[in-house]
């Protein structure tokens, strides 16, 4: 039979400048429990915020080394060797973008799961928009695979081509610097895993593939699944950070004493601490913060 548990809030008053007292009292199981769920939906909620954060932030490295290496270009070329760096070094920043994203749609199922089980009609629901992204944008396809490829195979970009052009003609003409990182429709086709589905489509195309318009757009397929699993825990997030802050509230006081680092304890019938819920809310600020922050990220695949 499972050892009972018992259930105490516990905490720290200062009676005077240099001492500390300690506080506590019981409370039941259910009320542990609760509280618990809710801190978990609030740090849950700032998990996503996070995941999409570290994606977009790996987007915008990768897009900032494009614009170093052309704004270098403009100077020098560059020998065999400094391309090679330049192709390794974008190599590593788009892999970062694919296995952020990656990351990101594995560990908001795993949220999902978390909140409202598995099975779920949130999670199914979740489930069926990525499958409707993934089916209804060629490009997120394409992407999708390439990540696969970079990690059984190969580097994403096969080649990169430094191109200049004039602008600006009836004005004041001016040359136009850019980097274009290109993967090969044939490098892709000796990886016999590589979905096969996909390789015909490519094949309507060029032989070289321009990385920089289809990154945006899958990064813009993310914003969009990001706001439907917005959605679908808004049902609950409002309702458990209340409950949340309602809780913080009323055990950092006692017997009208302001208490310190308040929090709630699951020990075994031998004393030992199994679990510890800390009742604090600094996390909450960042996670406003972020929120609002990425809530401002806008359609990707019209903008560079």
């Amino acid at each position: 039979p499972e050892n009972p548990m018992n259930y105490r809030f516990t905490g720290h008053h200062w009676q005077s400048p240099g001492k500390a007292l300690s506080v506590s009292g019981n409370i039941d199981a259910k009320r542990f429990k609760e509280v618990e769920f809710a801190k978990n939906v609030c740090l849950l909620a700032l998990g996503l915020e996070e995941k999409l954060q570290l994606v977009i932030d790996n987007y915008i490295e990768w897009e900032t080394e494009l614009l170093t290496r052309a704004q270098s270009s403009i100077f020098w070329q560059s020998n065999k060797y400094e391309s090679m760096q330049h192709r390794l070094g974008l190599a590593r920043k788009l892999t970062n973008v694919l296995t952020g994203y990656r990351l990101y749609l594995d560990q908001t199922d795993h949220a999902l799961s978390k909140i409202f089980g598995n099975p779920s009609g949130e999670l199914q629901f979740i489930k069926q928009f990525k499958s409707s992204l993934y089916y209804s944008c060629f490009w997120y396809r394409f992407l999708e695979a390439l990540r696969n490829h970079v990690q059984h195979c190969d580097l994403p970009i096969e080649t990169v081509t430094y191109n200049s052009k004039l602008v600006d003609r009836e004005k004041t003409p001016q040359v136009q610097f850019a980097i274009i990182p290109q993967a090969s429709l044939e490098a892709l086709s000796e990886n016999n895993d590589f979905k096969k589905s996909i390789l015909e489509e490519l094949k309507s195309g060029p032989e070289k593939i321009d990385l920089r318009p289809h990154i945006r757009e899958y990064i813009f397929c993310l914003t969009r699944l990001h706001k439907e699993i917005k959605k679908v825990f808004s049902s609950v997030e409002d309702k458990n950070r209340n409950y949340y802050q309602d809780a913080i509230k009323e055990y950092s006081l006692f017997q009208d004493k302001t208490v310190l680092s308040p929090r709630f304890v699951m020990l075994n019938d031998s004393g030992v601490t199994e679990r510890t819920v800390e009742l604090y809310e600094g996390f909450l600020e960042i996670y406003d913060t972020l929120k609002k922050r990425n809530a401002n990220v806008g359609d990707i695949s019209k903008s560079f």
